[in-house]
């Protein structure tokens, strides 16, 4: 493999590694919270982080503080925080309409 190939691949990595960060971290903060910053996003990294959420089983208490203090927050307590598809809709629907939401997560389940 060629170092540009190389070099494609670990960046690559590394991007898919910080979608799944922020969608863990969305998660965790919730909707009405996450709504402004998937607002903010272009389509391209709304899918990424939806397709993320989707794939997300629970998140336990240490990958919650974990994450957290990533982003610079203090952890919330509580229950552990379940991702899957109905997450990310709930994430979608607070930031975009009904309609746009689902096709969000449509896009995000075709990758």
């Amino acid at each position: 493999m060629s170092d540009a190939a190389t070099r494609g691949f670990v960046r690559g990595t590394e991007r898919d590694r910080g979608f799944e960060q922020v969608a863990r971290f969305l998660l965790l903060i919730g909707a009405e919270r996450s709504a402004p910053v998937l607002n903010g996003l272009g389509e391209r990294e709304v899918v990424c982080i939806a397709r993320e959420v989707a794939a997300l089983g629970a998140i336990d208490e240490r990958e919650r503080r974990r994450t957290m203090e990533e982003f610079g927050y203090p952890a919330p307590g509580g229950s552990a925080t379940t991702g899957g598809p109905a997450a990310a809709l709930r994430l979608l629907r607070a930031a975009f309409a009904e309609e746009r939401a689902a096709a969000l997560l449509h896009a995000a389940r075709e990758e």
